[in-house]
């Protein structure tokens, strides 16, 4: 498996009403938060396939990408996210240690 076929792995297994930062999931693929670029380049190149759930993913101030900020704004509240003003709410944060053990962790 190639490091983007690891980002869309990470991104299609955020459960409902959990989200990751660019960054966390630049750790868990290349064991550092320094590729946050490089991941949302590949999560905007699959961002038209139903089983990724691109809304998922946010900033590291936890809001929506600019580009498609209102619609994922829209599909995480349908979703039941909440918010503070622009900012996914903290806890809906996947945390390591909840994460599954089924994709290697860099």
């Amino acid at each position: 498996m190639n490091n983007a076929e690891r980002i869309i792995a990470w991104v299609i297994l955020i459960p409902c009403l959990k989200v990751l930062t660019y960054g966390d999931i630049s750790n868990c693929v290349y064991g550092h938060r320094r590729a946050g670029q490089a991941v949302g380049a590949v999560i905007r190149a699959n961002e038209n396939d139903p089983d990724v759930p691109w809304w998922r993913v946010v900033n590291n101030e936890f809001r929506p990408a600019p580009a498609r900020r209102d619609e994922a704004t829209k599909l995480l509240k349908a979703e039941g996210y909440k918010f503070c003003g622009d900012t996914v709410h903290e806890m809906h944060r996947w945390q390591r240690e909840d994460m599954p053990n089924a994709l290697p962790i860099a």
